[in-house]
């Protein structure tokens, strides 16, 4: 442990920034149940892969899979099936391409086809 005068000279060479100077920060709202969390996350610096660069549906993070309405998208979702920017011709329906993830075996197969059909045309 730490001696008072030892203490007092760390917390003097110590100081807490509002802000990193050197970088942007996004500051995040409070979730509800952070209340009931012993960690919650303030503030996150840097991009976040599934939210800041293009990825399938299923995997945003603006707009969970499993919570949200699967035809809704952010500007960075693109479709499992059509390898395009969301949404595509086939998105919207009980069949649509919305729903289609890589756990999904009928989804996956059609995939593969759309690339083999892309690469032959």
């Amino acid at each position: 442990m730490w001696t008072p005068q030892q203490k007092r000279r760390l917390d003097e060479d110590c100081q807490i920034l509002s802000e990193d100077p050197l970088s942007a920060t996004t500051k995040l709202a409070p979730s509800p149940a952070a209340a009931n969390d012993e960690i919650a996350v303030v503030a996150e610096r840097g991009k976040v892969a599934c939210r800041d660069y293009p990825h399938p549906r299923s995997a945003c993070a603006k707009n969970p899979f499993s919570t949200t309405p699967h035809e809704r998208h952010c500007d960075e979702c693109f479709c499992y099936v059509c390898d395009i920017a969301a949404p595509c011709l086939s998105w919207r329906g009980l069949g649509g391409h919305c729903h289609a993830s890589d756990k999904d075996k009928k989804r996956k197969t059609k995939r593969l086809m759309v690339k083999q059909a892309m690469q032959m045309g």
